[in-house]
């Protein structure tokens, strides 16, 4: 079994754990500045990475090879493929999409989105054999909320894919913004498959408790809920998830349960995970 850390430092670490014991078999360290969230592609070919560094942030991608101890590898088990400088500042949060920016004959093609929590912003770039190429769209938030310290502006904190939906968590403005995914561009290629461009367009906001600083979600198994974790009330949240595509139909908030030792007032949620049953 193998895990991969981003460490805001200087160092992407790779550990080799054995899956009964979890005692540590070997490690790799491969060169990546500030690196916090990570996202594999769906056949793990691929691994993404945020660079929250200010104003010189950006993004890495990396082909991962397997793991054979009788093959050497020039470049490591990582290797760097591609690497952006001067993205909105500080993405803390990113997602894969298949599909979008294809290519005739060259089937690795996808949408990297990333949740830029300086800039307020989410920002579409396009993907194309694991190389991340320059951004396609910038999408900007403005808000704010009653926290001065933490909330003078939005702050984009995830990204959850929900159909043809994207839900973008802004802790700076109490709220969850619902944006369309859809196709700009299409055009037929050589091989039968479409070239479709990725764009976002806002639909609407579920607002979250004022002052509350939603920063993470996830949705229940069978998707009529989903619970959100908040940083600065230190709560989860729990809503009715009706058709979010509907006209009419919108998430209602249902509970507000506070998580934590109230004895620690410093303490923030930072993470939301339901167990593999669901039951927890």
């Amino acid at each position: 079994m193998e895990l991969i850390v981003g460490t805001y430092g200087q160092r992407l670490i790779l550990f080799e754990l054995d899956a009964a014991t979890f005692d540590v078999l070997g490690t790799g360290m491969f060169e990546a500045e500030n690196t916090s969230y990570l996202a594999l592609s769906p056949d793990k070919r691929y691994l993404f990475a945020v660079s929250e560094s200010g104003e010189s942030s950006g993004v890495y991608s990396f082909r991962v090879h397997p793991n054979d101890r009788l093959k050497p590898f020039p470049h490591g088990r990582i290797e760097k493929l591609s690497e952006i400088r001067g993205t909105s500042p500080d993405p803390c949060h990113l997602v894969y999409i298949q599909g979008y920016f294809n290519r005739c004959g060259d089937p690795d093609n996808g949408a990297l989105l990333t949740a830029d929590y300086s800039g307020g912003t989410v920002t579409v770039f396009p993907v194309r054999s694991g190389r991340i190429e320059g951004p396609s769209q910038v999408l900007r938030f403005e808000g704010s909320g009653p926290v001065p310290e933490r909330q003078t502006a939005s702050h984009i904190h995830q990204l959850i894919p929900c159909g043809n939906l994207l839900l973008a968590v802004d802790l700076g403005s109490d709220c969850i913004h619902v944006l369309r995914l859809f196709d700009g561009a299409v055009r037929p290629l050589c091989d039968g498959r479409l070239d479709r461009t990725l764009r976002l367009k806002r639909l609407f906001d579920i607002p979250a408790p004022a002052g509350s600083g939603p920063r993470h979600l996830v949705f229940d198994k069978g998707g009529s809920h989903f619970y959100v974790i908040t940083e600065l009330s230190n709560e989860i949240l729990v809503y009715s998830t009706p058709d979010l595509a509907a006209a009419h139909d919108r998430p209602v908030l249902l509970q507000r349960l506070p998580v934590g030792d109230a004895s620690f007032p410093e303490q923030a949620g930072g993470d939301i995970q339901l167990s593999p049953d669901g039951r927890h």
